[in-house]
C-alpha cells in the first residue's frame, strides 16, 4: 500500500489531470445538458456521477498495474519472495486501490460537496462511505478483468466493456424512469447506480438505508470474489 500511494503522490500532473477531467465533465457537459434539460436541475443531478467517473477510472488503475505486472513483466518470483501471506498480500493491493480511488477523487468530491447547502459532518462521512465502497467495486471488477485476461487485446475490451456498462447503464446520466423496461434489470443490477442514488440523497440530507446496504453488501461480494480469483490464478 505504501508503495501504491507513494507512486500516485509522485505523479501530480496525473492527479491534475484527473481533476482537469472532472471540471471539464461537470463544469462543461454538465452546464451545457442543463441547459437542453427542464424540468429539474440536471447540473446537479450529473455532479455526483461526474465524481463517480472519476473514481471509477482510478479503481482499474489497480487491475492495469496487475496485467502489467503479470502479463507483461513476470513478476511471479519477486512476489514469492514478499514475507506476508498470500491473502494478506491481495488483501493490500485492493486496499491500496480503494485508498488511490478515494485520494485522487477527493478534489471532486468537495466540489461536489458544496455545491449543496446545508453541508453536515455526517454528510462528509456518508459521501465518503459511498465512494469508498463504490470504488471497492472498481478495483475488484478491474482486478478480476487482469486476473482473467492472457492478451493485452483482451484486457483492454474487458476493462472497456464493463466501463461502459457501469456508467451508461446506470442512473449516472438518466433517471431510472427513462430507461426501456427491458433494460431496467441491468440498471438495477449495476453497482453504480447504487452508489450515484446514495450520493445524491446523502448530499440532499437523506440516508437511504436500502440503498446503502444494496451497495456495501454488493461491494463486498465483489471484492470477495476478486480475493478469489486473484488467490487461486496467481502464482506468487
Amino acid at each position: 500500500m505504501q508503495r501504491d500511494l507513494k507512486i500516485l503522490f509522485l505523479d501530480k500532473l496525473t492527479l491534475f489531470i484527473i481533476f482537469l477531467n472532472f471540471s471539464i465533465e461537470l463544469f462543461v457537459s454538465g452546464l451545457i445538458f442543463a441547459r437542453m434539460v427542464s424540468g429539474f436541475d440536471y447540473f446537479l443531478f450529473i455532479a455526483p456521477g461526474a465524481n463517480l467517473m472519476t473514481a471509477l477510472v482510478v479503481a482499474f488503475q489497480a487491475g492495469r498495474e496487475l496485467f502489467v505486472e503479470r502479463a507483461l513483466r513476470d513478476l511471479s518470483a519477486y512476489h514469492v519472495t514478499l514475507p506476508v501471506p498470500r491473502r494478506l498480500y491481495v488483501a493490500a493491493r485492493i486496499a491500496a486501490g480503494v485508498a488511490k480511488a478515494v485520494i485522487a477523487s477527493t478534489p471532486g468530491t468537495l466540489v461536489v460537496i458544496f455545491l449543496y447547502p446545508n453541508l453536515t459532518v455526517f454528510t462528509f462521512l456518508g459521501v465518503y462511505l459511498v465512494l469508498v465502497l463504490f470504488s471497492l467495486a472498481g478495483v475488484a471488477f478491474s482486478i478480476m478483468t487482469a486476473v482473467v485476461s492472457r492478451r493485452t487485446e483482451v484486457f483492454i475490451t474487458l476493462r472497456s466493456t464493463i466501463q461502459l456498462y457501469l456508467s451508461f447503464l446506470s442512473t449516472v446520466f438518466y433517471p431510472l424512469e427513462f430507461f426501456p423496461p427491458v433494460l431496467v434489470p441491468f440498471v438495477l443490477a449495476n453497482p453504480k447506480t447504487w452508489a450515484v442514488q446514495t450520493f445524491r440523497e446523502i448530499v440532499q440530507g437523506n440516508w437511504p438505508v436500502q440503498e446503502l446496504l444494496l451497495l456495501s453488501a454488493t461491494s463486498l461480494f465483489l471484492a470477495i470474489m476478486a480475493g478469489i480469483i486473484y488467490v487461486r490464478a496467481t502464482k506468487m
